[in-house]
């Protein structure tokens, strides 16, 4: 017979996982190996200090990742198993500090605004509101989003 778990494990080993299975209906005997167990967590949980962060350091180089914004969107249950052991500092340094969009022109915000929409490619508002969302604070504050994405429309088109 298969490894199992129980509900009331899975739901303290990964809450997110536990919570989507119910949302799901797919929770009725859940058997899950032990590979799959450390990708959900036990592993870490396991792990030594040094184990994890090796782990950590190994996972960022093959995804490319850089920054904690960027970690913490690729895999939050190891970001949040770092930072719950204050280990995060010795696997990934803080990002950049944010721009302070308040010294800024009118004009100035907005020429910010279009470079980093083109650089990350972003499409609607939305999508600024999940990269920048200082920058789009700071936009609809100041009454100049429609600047930049028109009335409903794409960035640059009016």
């Amino acid at each position: 017979m298969k490894p199992t778990i129980s509900r009331t494990e899975l739901s303290k080993k990964d809450p997110g996982l536990y919570n989507t299975l119910k949302k799901r209906g797919l929770l009725e005997g859940l058997r899950l190996a032990p590979e799959a167990m450390e990708k959900f967590g036990e592993g870490k949980a396991g792990m030594s200090d040094k184990e994890l962060i090796k782990y950590a350091q190994k996972f960022m180089k093959e995804k490319g990742i850089v920054g904690r914004r960027e970690f913490v969107k690729t895999d939050h249950s190891l970001y949040r198993a770092l930072r719950n052991r204050n280990l995060l500092g010795k696997v990934v340094k803080s990002d950049p500090k944010v721009t302070s969009w308040a010294g800024m022109s009118d004009d100035e915000l907005v020429r910010q605004a279009k470079e980093i929409i083109e650089k990350h490619g972003i499409v609607s508002r939305n999508d600024l509101v999940i990269t920048e969302d200082s920058l789009y604070g700071a936009l609809r504050k100041r009454n100049i989003l429609d600047d930049i994405f028109g009335k409903g429309k794409k960035p640059g088109k009016k």
